[in-house]
Parts: C-alpha cells; sequence; structure tokens
C-alpha cells in the first residue's frame, strides 16, 4: 500500500507508488498469477470481510514518545488526552473506537531523521496489535515548516505526529485539543484519505484545518474501518464499491492522490474485477504518468480484458526503462509471458527470482515461460519452487502437466491428485479428473497445453 497524503518524503528519484514516495505497497503479480503477495483465501476477499455496516472497530492506539516530547509537563496524559479527543465522535460517525494503549519513551536511532525514516524505524520496533502513534517534540528548524508535522501511509500501522508547541491553542481547547487535530489528520491518512480542499480535518496546511471530517471522508472511514493493517495486499477486508465511488469524486475534482487510485486498481485486481481496476490505472496514469505500478497494472488488467494489443503497448514502454527494479522486471516478465513471448518473460524472471527467491509469482511464471520453451525439467524445478514459497492450486496443476509432459506419471498423478484436493469443482477439477483417469489407465498420452491455468 503506498501514502494517502501525509507530509514528509522519501527522496525517492521518482514517483513510484508501490516502493517509493515514502510509501508502502502490494506488489502485483502476472501472468496465470494474480498477486505476488500472499494471496487472501477465497472466502477473505475484500467483499466477503468488509465489515457489517453498523459495526464498531475498536482500535487500540500504542504511544511512543521521543525525549523532547516527554520534555512536556504531563506528557503521558497529554498523549492519552490526545488520542482519546482525536476519536471521541468516531464510534458514532465512522464506526471506530480509539483506544489509549501501552505509553513508551522511544526515540529514534540517531539525529534529525525525516519523519519518513521515523515512521520506518517505529515499525521496525512494533511488537503489538492494533495502530502506533509516534510523538516528537519540535526540533530545532521545525518551527519554521508547520506544514511538517505528521507523516502516515495508507493501511500502515504506524504513524507519526510531531507535537504542536505548548502555547499554540486551537479552538480554545488547549494543546491536548491541537495535539489531538494533528492525530486526527494523521489518521485520516492511515485510513486512506487524502488532504482535502476547504476547510476539514484533512486540509493540508493546519491553520486551514477544522474539526470536522467531509462526509465523503466519513464514507471512507467507514469503509476503510476493517482495514488489515500491515498487510502487503491494499485494502484487503474493505468495502471497495465505495471507496470506488468516494475516489472518484475526489479524482474528478483533482483532490485524489493517484496512488490511493493505483492501490485501488490493485484491490480490483485482486478480486477479479478487471474492468474497475483498469479504470483506476487509467485515472492514476491521467495525474502520475510516469506511474511504474500504474502502467503494470495497466498490462495486467487490458490483458484479463482480453485486450492483448493495449497490454503489448504498455509492456514495451515498460521494457524501455532502464530503472525498473527487479521485482517490477520481474512482473514485466510475467506479461510477456502472457502475450506469447516466453523468452523475453524468461530473462526477465530470472533477475527477479535471483533477487528475491521467496515470492510464488516469479518462480511460477518463469515456469510458465520455459514450459512454453519446452524446457521442461527447468520448468518442472521452477513450479517445485513456487509450491516450496507457498502452496497454490494453479502451482499443483502447472506442475502436474509438466510431469506428464515428461512422461513421469507418478509424480502427474499425484499432482493433479492435490490440485483437485485444493479446488474440489469447476471446469480445471474436471479437466484434472480426465488428466487422471488416463494416466491411471495407462491410455496414450494426448497433446496437454503448455502450462497456464
Amino acid at each position: 500500500m503506498v501514502n494517502s497524503g501525509g507530509h514528509g518524503g522519501s527522496g525517492a528519484p521518482r514517483p513510484r507508488p508501490f516502493a517509493a514516495w515514502g510509501k508502502v505497497a502490494a506488489v502485483l503479480a502476472a501472468a496465470s498469477v494474480l498477486l505476488s503477495a500472499p494471496r487472501p483465501p477465497a472466502e477473505a476477499s475484500a467483499r466477503a470481510v468488509a465489515a457489517p455496516r453498523d459495526s464498531v472497530r475498536e482500535l487500540t492506539v500504542t504511544i511512543l514518545a521521543d525525549s523532547r516530547f516527554r520534555k512536556r509537563s504531563g506528557w503521558r496524559d497529554l498523549a492519552r488526552g490526545a488520542i482519546r479527543e482525536a476519536g471521541r465522535d468516531l464510534p458514532r460517525t465512522a464506526g471506530i473506537r480509539l483506544v489509549p494503549g501501552g505509553i513508551t519513551p522511544w526515540d529514534p536511532s540517531s539525529g534529525r531523521l525525516s519523519l519518513a525514516a521515523v515512521l520506518d524505524e517505529a515499525a521496525a520496533t512494533r511488537d503489538t496489535g492494533g495502530l502506533t502513534a509516534v510523538f516528537l517534540g519540535l526540533r530545532p528548524g521545525d518551527e519554521a515548516d508547520r506544514a511538517e508535522r505528521g507523516y502516515a501511509i495508507l493501511g500502515r500501522p504506524v504513524m507519526v505526529v510531531v507535537a504542536p508547541t505548548t502555547d499554540e491553542s486551537m479552538f480554545g481547547g488547549g494543546p491536548a485539543r491541537a495535539l489531538a487535530l494533528f492525530v486526527r489528520h494523521e489518521l485520516g491518512h492511515v485510513f486512506g484519505i487524502p488532504h482535502l480542499r476547504g476547510r476539514n480535518v484533512m486540509a493540508a496546511g493546519p491553520e486551514e484545518r477544522s474539526w470536522d471530517f467531509t462526509p465523503v471522508s466519513l464514507d471512507v472511514l467507514r469503509a476503510n474501518r476493517s482495514i488489515d493493517f500491515g498487510s502487503r495486499s491494499p485494502f484487503l477486508g474493505c468495502d471497495l464499491d465505495v471507496l470506488r465511488d468516494a475516489y472518484s469524486v475526489w479524482d474528478e475534482r483533482g483532490e485524489c492522490d493517484p496512488s490511493l487510485l493505483v492501490n485501488l486498481g490493485v484491490a480490483l485486481h485482486r478480486e477479479r474485477r478487471p474492468a474497475e481496476a483498469r479504470a483506476m490505472f487509467e485515472a492514476g496514469l491521467r495525474r502520475r504518468p510516469d506511474s511504474v505500478v500504474a502502467r503494470l497494472g495497466l498490462a495486467q488488467t487490458t490483458l484479463a480484458s482480453g485486450d492483448s494489443a493495449a497490454a503489448r503497448v504498455q509492456a514495451e514502454r515498460l521494457s524501455a526503462d532502464p530503472d525498473l527494479t527487479a521485482p517490477e522486471r520481474g512482473i514485466l516478465g510475467g506479461v510477456w509471458v502472457s502475450l506469447g513471448e516466453s523468452a523475453r518473460g524468461d530473462s526477465l524472471l530470472t533477475e527477479a527470482v535471483a533477487a528475491d527467491s521467496t515470492a510464488f509469482a516469479p518462480w511460477f511464471n518463469r515456469g510458465l515461460a520455459r514450459f512454453r520453451l519446452g524446457r521442461l525439467a527447468g520448468a518442472r524445478a521452477d513450479f517445485e519452487r513456487a509450491l516450496a514459497v507457498e502452496e497454490r492450486p494453479e502451482g499443483w496443476f502447472n506442475l502436474a502437466l509438466v510431469c506428464d509432459a515428461a512422461a513421469d506419471t507418478t509424480a502427474a498423478i499425484r499432482a493433479f491428485t492435490r490440485y483437485r484436493t485444493l479446488v474440489p469443482a469447476g471446469p480445471q477439477y474436471e479437466q484434472a479428473g480426465k488428466f487422471l483417469e488416463r494416466l491411471e489407465t495407462g491410455a496414450p498420452r494426448q497433446a496437454a497445453p503448455a502450462g497456464g491455468h
């Protein structure tokens, strides 16, 4: 998942919603694999687990406080009070109840870290559920940049808040109320709300903010209140229909950050809604034409929609980019395999598995490429590596095909049988049954598809 509009920056050379822009994201997959991140079980789809309309999520907020914040009188009560005040009306309006949790003294490891670095470092130390709020006191130079008061990332379980000075009173409520306003703003980003124009809590500048969320913002909070914090899969457990409508409204107004659109595209793609996913990727590209992730997503969704010509256009453009990361090159390799360019895909996927051998998709997709190239031993090894990472039905089905093609009847029977255990119904189940019948009766082998599912 990626940044939803928090302050600060990552220093990345170019916006890249998944890995750069100071944000976190799920990773798109390729070819026959929908996601390279661990895939939620079918019953845990975003639509299936979205919170009931009238439910309230209780969210414990653990507090970390740095030495400058701890210099303030009554800092523990101030931090807890800010959490309670920030969420006072949210059970009624958004279905979220904030509960102050433990409070721990904590300091960044060294010097004047950026807020993004503080967030990453705090996340590495976090060992509790719920959400963590890092309270920082003002540092030398911070007073000159009042916008640098917080940092938060969509779906990330940690947010950073820089406390206003003790003499800064907003709405006549004193320092606790002022601090609560910053907590409330960053909480909005965690739950997928971008900076919005006008007088509301999500206004970019502190002086422009009011206490209230806009009606559309409240819709997003409710749609995302069951979000799976820390998941590599964006908007898992959320109401994607509400998000689609809300982000489309903000996009028309020029207020929705492109990364939110792209992440929603990934979520819709995960849920096998390619036309809607494609629309989100296209919207993200209109706002950020150099978004690599949006182009990868667009290549995949156009493929899923049967528009191979459009997918090829995106794949060629991505292939000309010398700055693709190894995971991105692996995703692109899977696209080329799906487009029938197995040798081209094999080369890119080899780079991906060399850089990271812990993802299912690159191994599986390289197995497809090598199967189609007639390299049966290599294909078998790749499918076996993919299944060692994560047991997925498509891995067993394709392993069975390659074992059958290599005349290893025993291994093919075992793999088809395991596939039918994992997928107890459907066209592929019936096809696997026909293979098993032939293998078990010793009937002559007929041509099988060269990999796929």
